[in-house]
């Protein structure tokens, strides 16, 4: 129980810090790794004009993209570290991925799912009652 629980520490502060294990942590030094990939509709077929957005471990915006025609993309993480890739897309539910920064080329492909319709109930404007009135009841 002990050496899993070790295991898994490491494997956490791996995927935190984009750290081989036993490395020494030391300060994040410029890195640039290149992130690429293609982006896939549901049924697989390359999806054209889908935003990427890669967000770094503090919130931070990092690099910005647009697929191509043929749903390929190219993004650079600018330090070694750990990245969310976000993707959305016209008619697809958007995806978050978890994408490690290197230093050595990364391979990301992603598929977006269609977007669900809205009920018909959550379309219905909202009404509110007049705060003039007073409540009696």
């Amino acid at each position: 129980m002990l050496l899993e629980l070790i295991h898994l520490r490491r494997l956490l502060h791996e995927i935190a810090t984009g750290e081989e294990p036993g490395q020494l942590a030391e300060p994040a030094a410029p890195c640039v790794t290149e992130i690429h990939g293609r982006v896939h509709g549901s049924g697989g077929a390359p999806l054209p004009g889908a935003s990427l957005t890669l967000v770094d471990a503090h919130g931070r915006q990092t690099a910005r993209a647009t697929s191509t025609a043929g749903g390929a993309f190219t993004l650079e993480a600018p330090r070694a570290g750990s990245y969310v890739l976000i993707t959305t897309a016209d008619g697809h539910a958007p995806a978050a991925s978890t994408v490690p920064a290197r230093g050595r080329p990364a391979v990301q492909d992603i598929w977006l799912a269609m977007a669900r319709p809205q009920p018909p109930s959550a379309l219905r404007p909202c009404h509110r009652r007049d705060v003039r009135t007073p409540f009696t009841g």
